[in-house]
């Protein structure tokens, strides 16, 4: 109901430097701004590292159909079979 914690927009309350991991799931675009903002961190010092859960559809579930390709630095990955959850720094959003 919002009555307890921080309220307000993302930008204004998350600081990934202030962690040690960041563990994020939620829309695409939630997902690239955590994604850029532990970039950020990183590049700044910090040992902060990343994971993201990420909601694609996934038909068959097993990898065959490849409906839930997901664009990495390593190459396409299968949602369903390699994930959900990947590392910030490997998932290109």
């Amino acid at each position: 109901d919002g009555s307890v914690g921080v309220k307000g927009m993302l930008p204004a309350v998350f600081d990934a430097a202030a962690y040690d991991f960041v563990y994020a799931c939620g829309p695409t675009p939630m997902l690239r701004y955590v994604k850029g903002a532990i970039a950020e961190a990183v590049a700044a010092g910090s040992p902060v590292r990343g994971f993201l859960s990420l909601e694609e559809h996934m038909a068959c579930g097993a990898g065959a159909c490849l409906g839930c390709t997901v664009r990495t630095i390593n190459g396409n990955r299968r949602c369903c079979v390699d994930g959900p959850v990947f590392d910030a720094s490997e998932v290109i959003l």
